[in-house]
C-alpha cells in the first residue's frame, strides 16, 4: 500500500512541476519573446531536468512517432484536421499536449485546453495530443468524453515523448511557426498566455485564400 501511495505521490508532483528554461533565440540574431518563468511549473533547480531542456529548446521540433490519429469535433461541429506532421504544421504555432490515459492531472486539464484551442484556431495555433503509450486503447474513448477538441494520436514506444524530453503529465510543448521549440512545460493554465506571447512576435497573417474565403462567408 506504501508503495502505491508513493508512486501515486511521484505521478501527481512530476504533474505539477515543471522548470523555468523558457527562452530560445534565433541564429539571426533578432529579438525572441520571453517565456518568463512564470508560465512554466517550478521544479526548483534539477541540473538533470534543465540540461534536458536545454537540449530542446532552440531546436528544430523532433519528428513525431504516432499511430493514427483520432479525430474530433469542434464546437461548431467541424471535425479538426488531424493526420498532419509537424513539417507539414509549419506557418502554424503548434501547441503539443503530451498526455496519458492513466493520469488525473491530464484528464482535468483536457476540457481546459480544448477550449484555449478553440480561442486561438483563427489566428494560425494549432493543437494537437499525443498520448501516452501506456493505456492508449483507451485515447479515443477518453478524448470524446473529455471533450478534446483537437487530433490526438498515440505516441509509438513513447518515442516522441523521449524525443520531446517529457519529464512529468501532462507536458506543454510550444513550437513556433518556423519549426522550432520555444517553450516546454507550461503550466496549463498559462497554455493562453505562451500562445499569445507567441502571438506578438510571430502574428498570424492569413493568406489571400483564406482572406477571400472569410470575405465570402
Amino acid at each position: 500500500m506504501l508503495a502505491t501511495r508513493t508512486a501515486a505521490a511521484v505521478i501527481l508532483a512530476a504533474s505539477f512541476a515543471c522548470t523555468s528554461v523558457a527562452t530560445a533565440h534565433t541564429e539571426d540574431g533578432t529579438d525572441d519573446v520571453v517565456f518568463p518563468a512564470s508560465l512554466h511549473y517550478d521544479q526548483g533547480e534539477s541540473p538533470r531536468v534543465k540540461r534536458d531542456l536545454q537540449q530542446l529548446i532552440g531546436k528544430p521540433a523532433p519528428k513525431l512517432s504516432v499511430g493514427a490519429w483520432h479525430e474530433q469535433k469542434d464546437s461548431s461541429g467541424n471535425v479538426a484536421d488531424a493526420g498532419k506532421t509537424l513539417e507539414d504544421m509549419k506557418g502554424s504555432i503548434v501547441v503539443i499536449d503530451f498526455w496519458g490515459t492513466w493520469c488525473p492531472p491530464c484528464r482535468r486539464a483536457i476540457p481546459h485546453t480544448a477550449k484555449v484551442a478553440e480561442e486561438f484556431a483563427d489566428q494560425g495555433v494549432e493543437f494537437i495530443g499525443v498520448s501516452n503509450t501506456r493505456g492508449s486503447e483507451k485515447m479515443g474513448t477518453l478524448a470524446d468524453e473529455l471533450g478534446m477538441s483537437f487530433p490526438t494520436a498515440a505516441d509509438v514506444d513513447d518515442k516522441t515523448a523521449k524525443a520531446f524530453k517529457v519529464q512529468w503529465w501532462p507536458f506543454y510543448v510550444l513550437v513556433d511557426r518556423e519549426g522550432i521549440v520555444r517553450a516546454a512545460g507550461l503550466r496549463t493554465d498559462k497554455i493562453d498566455q505562451a500562445v499569445e506571447l507567441m502571438l506578438t512576435e510571430q502574428p498570424f497573417q492569413p493568406q489571400a485564400g483564406d482572406s477571400q474565403e472569410a470575405s465570402a462567408g
